[in-house]
């Protein structure tokens, strides 16, 4: 036995969400297998994570240099412990009080408690918190006219850079975890709702532009919110809505879009009925249908009795292919237009749609209008739709249900997802602070 008394250490002891961790232990029984365990509450549900490493002749565990022997991740990794984390089906005791939430639900921080056994004994533990934004550094205030929208705003003096997020076809607003770590790195940032909730369209189809101009005068009119340039982050629909802001509105000159559809989709309301996602004027705007057809409405109906996750891919891909090169374009957003940096994000293994193809698309129309602007895909094989922020756990695969009992099959292993949100977190900090820090007033393309 080593002479030391076993002890568990977390550097830093209180990191930014986005911020990985270093987990050690020391003075464990080298000849004895030690199991880590990590918690935590995330949205008022509890979460859990647990690797088996062997101790070295020190007795000594590192878990950002060390592969676990088993456990819900596989490779030696820091943060291992947090993206495999996975829900247990509990909910926090007192849901008031949990992780510092405030009245409306967003939670500053969360503690993350780890302990260590050996032989089934419990020998050492530690706790940690992880932190969204603290009190004294974001201020968070709902706006329900003219527009609705939370806003996220760092309490020192402004205006600050602004940021509008978009969610995708969940509708309502934003989660509000990305919006509160892109505060924490000082910007303004403005979570956007535009269906499916207070007093807005019920289902996303036929949304109209003139809305979003809307929230672009509001947030010129409010003095800490600079609107010069303003940037756009959404994914998924939210993604291919970014995208068109960022070509239709001369303000919004700074786009990320992740899993993003480079073309202008039907809508979600009911599937056999609903027009295009968006409208100008009154008009809809061209559109590309998705297509069932009866193989993927018996692939459905066969998920429905498995109580499998369906996959969407095959309707907007059939969709796609379905349609002539003059529909096509029409449908195709122009964003060469944007007048300033460009982000897309995607995943080989999307199951909801082609992203892949999309991103491949748009970035192949930046080219051959020689956009003079700085553009990146970042392509990532092994990922799914899903870019959660960094360090979040990604042991879930699926997002909503199509039907009852059908839930919508995203694609991607938890470890792609986690390796493709920290690549998109990075690039997208980048990108925000080139396009909104790095100029002012940028001339666009036409």
């Amino acid at each position: 036995m080593s002479p030391e008394s076993p002890t568990l250490a977390v550097v830093p002891n209180r990191p930014s969400f986005d911020e990985s961790v270093q987990i050690t232990g020391s003075g464990f029984d080298p000849a004895i297998p030690v199991t880590i365990r990590a918690c935590m509450y995330l949205a008022g549900d509890r979460w859990e994570s647990w690797a088996t490493f062997e101790p070295s002749r020190a007795g000594r565990v590192d878990v950002s240099r060390q592969r676990p022997l088993a456990g819900t991740y596989d490779r030696a990794d820091g943060a291992g412990l947090l993206w495999s984390m996975r829900r247990t089906g509990q909910r926090h005791p007192r849901p008031d009080r949990a992780n510092g939430q405030n009245g409306r639900g967003y939670e500053r921080e969360t503690t993350v408690e780890v302990s260590a056994t050996q032989g089934g004994e419990p020998r050492a533990s530690a706790r940690f918190t992880r932190v969204f934004g603290t009190r004294a550094d974001v201020r968070i205030r709902a706006v329900r006219d003219p527009i609705v929208a939370d806003v996220y705003e760092p309490t020192e003096p402004g205006p600050h850079p602004t940021v509008i997020v978009l969610g995708g076809s969940e509708g309502g607003l934003p989660d509000w975890k990305r919006p509160l770590l892109l505060a924490h790195h000082g910007y303004a940032v403005v979570a956007l709702a535009y269906f499916g909730t207070d007093g807005l369209p019920e289902t996303l189809e036929r949304i109209p532009l003139s809305y979003f101009r809307d929230a672009v005068a509001w947030i010129g009119a409010e003095p800490g919110l600079e609107n010069d340039p303003l940037a756009a982050v959404g994914g998924s629909k939210g993604g291919e809505l970014a995208l068109l802001l960022g070509a239709h509105l001369p303000e919004i000159t700074t786009v990320v879009g992740y899993a993003p559809s480079g073309y202008v989709h039907q809508g979600l309301g009911e599937w056999s009925e609903s027009g295009s996602s968006w409208t100008e004027d009154g008009a809809e705007l061209p559109y590309i249908p998705y297509e069932t057809g009866s193989r993927w409405l018996a692939r459905l109906g066969w998920c429905w009795l498995r109580k499998r996750p369906v996959a969407l891919c095959p309707a907007y891909c059939r969709g796609l292919e379905g349609i002539d090169d003059e529909r096509r374009r029409a449908a195709t957003i122009p964003v060469e237009r944007t007048g300033g940096p460009v982000l897309v994000v995607s995943g080989g293994d999307d199951a909801v749609w082609p992203a892949g193809t999309y991103t491949a698309d748009i970035e192949a129309r930046l080219e051959r209008h020689a956009y003079d602007h700085p553009y990146e895909r970042v392509h990532l094989e092994a990922a799914g739709h899903r870019f959660p922020v960094p360090y979040a756990p990604t042991s879930e695969t699926t997002g909503g249900e199509l039907i009852p009992r059908v839930p919508i099959a995203t694609g991607g292993t938890p470890r792609a997802c986690h390796d493709a949100a920290q690549v998109a977190w990075e690039r997208t900090l980048a990108v925000l602070e080139r396009g909104l820090r790095g100029q002012r007033s940028p001339e666009r393309t036409t």
